[in-house]
């Protein structure tokens, strides 16, 4: 939960321990209201239900983006990662992403990030 500064791990009960000291360190302590509140969101399924709802949008937009690029770039493009929510590898074939065609792209509120960006190079 970002906006709350909230967040949650399912640990084996040999960690807990040790995560707890972490927190403790490392936190800047979210408000005790907030945590219960949270806690009976959680505890009464409403989170659940949340996570399906999104999860069902986020499909709908992801089958929408890859239809789209398929549609659009036909051969020219694969798509791989597409079962990893709304994050995806698209690589183009015989398609430069040159000053002009980024600028396009940033024109009309896309965000694309070089898979290069997140790995490390030689």
């Amino acid at each position: 939960m970002p906006s709350l500064r909230m967040g949650y791990m399912v640990l084996p009960d040999v960690l807990c321990s040790e995560i707890e000291k972490a927190k403790y360190i490392a936190d800047i302590h979210s408000p005790i209201l907030d945590q219960l509140v949270m806690a009976k969101f959680i505890e009464f399924g409403f989170f659940d239900l949340h996570l399906k709802k999104m999860r069902n949008i986020y499909l709908k937009r992801r089958n929408h983006l890859i239809k789209c690029l398929k549609d659009l770039f036909g051969d020219s493009v694969s798509i791989s990662g597409a079962d990893a929510g709304m994050h995806l590898i698209a690589t183009f074939n015989n398609i430069y992403f040159d000053k002009i065609l980024m600028q396009k792209i940033e024109d009309n509120d896309l965000q694309l990030t070089p898979v290069s960006k997140h790995y490390l190079h030689d």
